[in-house]
């Protein structure tokens, strides 16, 4: 039997065309089916590896408990899953009262202080994540006033950003006085000492001993019908200084070290030598 016979039949049965369109259908529509997959076929995201940067950062530190801040070294560092260094203190300030300001209305702030919180001004040095323009740290986008956790073996605290805000400063001149004084402690009291931060910066110092005298204790006196009578106290000393304070200027009110600085306020001031705590007695627009 010929395999095509005289009419084109494909064993004497099959027409060579139809046999031809069935191989088609059965063959050729499914390889080209195939290869028309393989061209539309997206490709697998690219995945880029992650830029990093270092950016350090002025931020604050929420002190929870007193024991914290004997902790808190520079060269603190936060290690990463991967064994690396994810962020570090480089600088650290001097301790501040931690304070809530709430908006009040006409451009004024009420600012409350919360007698068990402090507040520690750090610079720490992060490894950021550069995406989109915008640096990450924690998968959390880098802004003003974002909130981060800081990870040691020794302690973990919430640090602020605050890279945005620079506040304006100006030299205030004020009175101060600081009663109660030891003998020994009045008298190392000298016009010209200065409480620095740790880079060295004066942020105050005093300018004059205006006075140093025994302070004012009352007593009752029988035998003056008893009567109620003021009488120096030879143990302790009341020392009143003139002083010129770096003060920060926010919304229009005077700061110093995060504590308002107006009549009757309290303030601390420290050196090398002593600290001590006193209270304004007069606030000047300008040095004294």
């Amino acid at each position: 039997m010929k395999l095509i016979d005289e009419r084109g039949r494909l064993f004497g049965k099959i027409n060579i065309i139809d046999f031809l369109v069935v191989i088609f259908f059965l063959v050729i529509v499914p390889l080209l089916y195939l290869a028309y997959q393989q061209i539309i076929k997206p490709l697998p995201p690219q995945v880029l590896p992650k830029e990093f940067v270092d950016f350090e950062m002025e931020s604050k530190l929420k002190i929870t408990s007193p024991g914290q801040l004997d902790l808190i070294k520079v060269g603190d560092k936060e290690i990463g899953k991967d064994g690396q260094v994810v962020s570090e203190i480089t600088w650290i300030g001097t301790p501040e009262n931690y304070t809530y300001e709430f908006d009040i209305g006409k451009n004024s702030s009420a600012i409350v202080v919360d007698p068990l919180l402090k507040s520690l001004p750090v610079k720490i040095r992060l490894k950021a994540e550069a995406k989109d323009n915008q640096l990450y740290f924690q998968d959390q986008r880098i802004y003003k006033d974002a909130k981060f956790d800081f990870i040691t073996d020794k302690y973990t605290l919430e640090f602020q950003e605050n890279i945005d805000i620079v506040p304006e400063e100006k030299w205030i001149g004020i009175t101060v006085k600081f009663p109660s004084l030891g003998p020994e402690l009045s008298n190392i009291i000298n016009a010209g000492d200065e409480e620095k931060v740790q880079k060295g910066e004066i942020i105050a110092r005093i300018t004059s001993i205006i006075s140093n005298e025994p302070a004012k204790v009352a007593i009752l006196k029988f035998s003056s019908g008893d009567k109620l009578i003021t009488v120096d106290n030879p143990y302790t000393y009341d020392v009143l200084v003139g002083m010129q304070v770096l003060a920060t200027i926010k919304k229009h009110n005077l700061y110093f070290k995060n504590s308002p600085l107006k009549i009757g306020a309290g303030i601390t001031f420290s050196t090398n030598n002593y600290i001590i705590n006193g209270i304004i007695t007069q606030v000047y627009e300008g040095k004294n």
